[in-house]
Order: C-alpha cells, then structure tokens, then sequence
C-alpha cells in the first residue's frame, strides 16, 4: 500500500562546468538522504499517515490526495474523516479511466462506513493484486498476517 506525498523541495541549478555541477550534486545528493530520514519519521506509521494526509485541507483538483486520506482514515478507525473524504471523491466527475475507478472504489469503501474490518480485507486484497504483477514477486508474509 503506497500513498503519494510530494513536496517541491528546492528549485534547479545552472549548469556552468563538470566540477561545479558535481559539488551540486553531491549537495543534492546528501540533501535528498536527509529528506528520507525525515520522511521515515514523519510516515513512521499508519496513525502517522493519517495524521499527515488529513492534515491537508480537501481540495477538488486533487482527488488522488482524497482518495489516499480517505483510506488511511478509514484504516485507522477515522470514519468520518474518511467519509468526508471519499465524499470529495465521489463529487469529482471523472474524465478518464483511472479517474471512474478511482471513483467507484471510493463508492465502495465509502459504502463499508464504519467498517474497519472490511476495508482492511480491500486494502490486504489491494496489496496482494498489485504484488502479483510481473516483476513484483510475492507479497511480504506481513501482508497475509493483516487482520481481517
């Protein structure tokens, strides 16, 4: 299970000459390995996520950012938060495939309400699809552990 966090971090630099562009990217280099600490604290957890993701206010252009903290609030016990969410999903009308899916699984978890164990069972099912994929290999022994 996988939810999108991006953040514009810093903006470009002029390339002048192949020992200055090295030192800028070795800067980049040990910015972007601090970065990941930092994201490795922050998302340290599921509650963490949720916590992070329902912090953003619901925007009506960014329907995958609803999306994800529609399910982190629903996997964690937040139904109303979750709901609130999935609502701003279901209020977007879809233009493209991925748009009505996203939609119509949204309808789905939104319809499973306060029901954790069955939005776990969605995302334990989710993660074991996506893991059957070619190049994926088999799902972690922690995914088939996941309560139901």
């Amino acid at each position: 299970m996988t939810f999108h966090v991006h953040e514009k971090v810093e903006g470009s630099r002029e390339f002048r000459h192949e020992q200055q562009f090295a030192a800028v990217m070795e800067d980049l280099a040990h910015d972007a390995g601090k970065r990941v600490e930092e994201f490795r604290d922050r998302f340290a957890d599921l509650d963490a996520v949720a916590r992070a993701l329902l912090s953003h206010p619901v925007r009506r252009d960014d329907l995958r950012g609803s999306f994800h903290a529609g399910v982190a609030a629903a996997l964690t016990g937040r139904a109303g938060e979750a709901r609130e969410r999935f609502s701003a999903v279901l209020a977007h009308e879809p233009d493209a495939d991925w748009m009505r899916e996203l939609r119509q699984t949204a309808r789905q978890l939104f319809d499973a309400g306060e029901n954790a164990a069955a939005v776990r069972v969605w995302a334990r099912d989710a993660v074991v699809s996506c893991r059957s994929k070619p190049a994926l290999g088999d799902a972690p022994a922690s995914v088939g552990e996941m309560p139901a």
